[in-house]
């Protein structure tokens, strides 16, 4: 992203304030049609795609080109159109009334405009694969044979669905969350970073966990499992947290590779966590017709079993390496925690709210204004770390705009692309190639769906990821007769995961550029790290409970053993418990570990898997026979 100075950064500064503060105002004040509402988005965000990100690495870097000044002004044009068209458009018969030469005009340029933002903000791999959605629809379907056959459409009819039709396209659903709920929780997060509250994670973290052995890498999963829930982007965790945690954990003996990699794999799982999952919820809930507060609930059990399983890991290796935690003399006393416990007011109220029925968007709304009270209260209390200045009020408003620049963009260019699929037909054509390459076996299917979502969903932000991954695999699952809800679980975590999955893995990447690490290898250790990411969705699909569903025994139960699972998993795949263990003994476990997760397995058969496991673990730590000591 460009760093603009002089009037042209001044102009730029007060445009994404203004951006904030009217999405701010449709929230809490406003009430407009959708189609104007997801038109003044785009009006407001798409121009800032081509100002503050250069086209090419040889491009400008503190200034947009004239090419980009142009393109930025065309992209308000296409917006202008449709905001002033509106009523005819609310009154013209879909498919029937003929699209008229302005029209297929501008839309053209609209969607070529997507494509270039998205190339240049999320990256040539969602261009590409947006670009070729949209010629298999318009042209490439209706040259293949069988059931990829697509029939002819008219090249206006394609203009008419990806620019006109409500709810499809550059003006879509997808848009219309990206309006409504994702820019107001990304400027939430820019919000409570400038009062301190992402300081007030790591302060907390580092109290709460440090101290123990493997200190450091806990208070990495701490923060992330706080903070990148709300950042919405693995990497840009990774860079956040990890530009502390790291240099920590190499200072006190792990492995440059190692901390890497547990950064890398907090950042990655921190878009599991509830309330806001990298902002996939509210994308998830509208997909579902389900409140988004039943979304996050679901999400809560895996969530905490997949940062379970990284302490696990993280401990045994510390033990294994003899490393200790963080001096109590580095610490922040207890005292300071405390008195600084009212910077979690505004992550409470945003829960409080939603518990008590209130819409996310309206949460969000109220909790920005709590922070931002919280930022008054420090002024008075003369705490430069939390007052909220004008300065950083107004950079709070700035970065929260230009912060949503790319997510704006990419559920856009994800509308054309799920338009094209939906219209051409070509998501009921992979669901036959999973069918029959599957043999009708579910789990083999699921086998062949995660995959295609680990391959979709390298290198792309967590919202991006998860939309293209469901559009593809959702309607696969739901065939095999699995449930709405934990398909989209599935398709969310292995899309998601892709991140730590070799060989793109951006996350391990930016972890290996602080470390100091070979990226490949850090994407590996990364991938060990989050095994239990690779299990769960394969749990929670054949036992729901796993997602809050069915009674209150049976999820008790289920995460009880499935917790115990975790830790049984992470010794496995550490070879430590109170000494190295066996290499049999290691397999044993991991196996022992995952059957745990599966809670349709009696009862009866848990305890006695248990008790195997529980007998193994003595026999390793007492006898060391099968570690040839005596």
């Amino acid at each position: 992203m460009r760093e603009l100075n002089g009037k042209i950064g001044w102009t730029i500064t007060a445009w994404a304030i203004f951006t904030s503060l009217f999405h701010l105002y449709i929230a809490g004040f406003g009430t407009m049609e959708p189609r104007i509402r997801n038109a003044m988005h785009l009006f407001l965000l798409l121009p800032l795609a081509f100002i503050l990100y250069p086209a090419w690495k040889k491009s400008p870097q503190h200034r947009p080109s004239a090419m980009d000044v142009l393109l930025s002004i065309a992209s308000m044009i296409i917006s202008v159109f449709v905001i002033i068209s509106n009523d005819r458009l609310n009154q013209r018969w879909e498919y029937v009334t003929p699209v008229l030469t302005t029209e297929l005009i501008l839309g053209t340029i609209a969607v070529l405009l997507v494509l270039e933002a998205t190339r240049r903000t999320v990256g040539t791999f969602l261009a590409g694969l947006t670009a070729f959605g949209l010629l298999y629809y318009a042209y490439l379907g209706s040259l293949l044979p069988g059931f990829l056959y697509c029939r002819p459409v008219p090249y206006s009819r394609v203009i008419e669905a990806m620019y006109l039709k409500q709810g499809d396209g550059v003006f879509g659903s997808l848009t219309g969350v990206s309006a409504s709920y994702v820019v107001l929780f990304i400027l939430f997060g820019s919000v409570i970073a400038e009062v301190g509250v992402g300081d007030y994670f790591m302060k907390l973290a580092k109290r709460v966990a440090g101290w123990a052995s493997g200190g450091p890498a806990k208070i990495a999963i701490l923060t992330s499992a706080l903070f990148g829930s709300i950042s919405g982007i693995a990497v840009a965790n990774v860079y956040t947290t990890g530009s502390f945690t790291i240099p920590m954990m190499k200072r006190l003996g792990y492995r440059a590779q190692f901390a890497a990699a547990v950064e890398a794999a907090a950042s990655t799982g921190g878009q599991y966590m509830p309330p806001v999952m990298g902002v996939a919820a509210f994308i998830m809930a509208e997909f579902l017709g389900i409140p988004y507060f039943d979304v996050a609930i679901a999400a809560l059990i895996p969530a905490i079993l997949f940062f379970a399983a990284l302490g696990f890991m993280v401990h045994f290796e510390a033990k294994k390496m003899g490393l200790k935690g963080v001096p109590l003399s580095e610490l922040p006393p207890w005292r300071e925690v405390f008195v600084n416990a009212y910077l979690f007011l505004p992550i409470v109220a945003l829960l409080a709210l939603m518990i008590m029925g209130y819409s996310a968007f309206m949460a969000a709304f109220a909790s920005i204004f709590i922070a931002l009270g919280i930022g008054v209260i420090g002024i008075f209390l003369k705490n430069p770390e939390v007052a909220l200045t004008g300065k950083k009020l107004a950079r709070s408003f700035e970065l929260g705009a230009k912060n949503s620049v790319m997510i704006a963009v990419a559920c856009c260019v994800a509308d054309i692309f799920t338009t094209s699929i939906s219209h051409s037909g070509l998501g009921l054509a992979f669901t036959s190639i999973v069918t029959s390459a599957s043999g009708g076996i579910p789990l083999l299917a699921l086998f062949l769906i995660a995959l295609s979502c680990l391959f979709i969903g390298m290198g792309l932000p967590t919202v991006v990821a998860y939309i293209l991954a469901s559009v593809i695999g959702v309607p696969v699952m739901e065939s095999f007769g699995f449930s709405a809800l934990a398909s989209h679980m599935f398709t969310l975590y292995f899309a998601v995961i892709g991140c730590v999955t070799p060989p793109v893995c951006i996350s391990a990447y930016a972890g290996a550029s602080i470390a100091n690490s070979d990226p490949m290898k850090t994407g590996w250790e990364a991938s060990k790290l989050s095994l239990t990411g690779f299990v769960i969705p394969f749990a929670f699909v054949y036992y729901p409970a796993l997602l809050m569903e069915g009674s209150i025994w049976n999820i008790i139960r289920t995460s009880f053993f499935a917790l115990i699972g975790t830790a049984v998993l992470a010794i496995g795949m550490e070879r430590f418990f109170k000494n190295k263990i066996s290499m049999i003994s290691s397999v044993i476990l991991a196996i022992g570990g995952c059957t745990l997760f599966f809670g349709n397995i009696s009862f009866g058969i848990q305890l006695i898997i248990l008790c195997v496991i529980s007998g193994l673990l003595f026999f390793e730590s007492k006898t060391f026979i099968f570690n040839g000591k005596r």
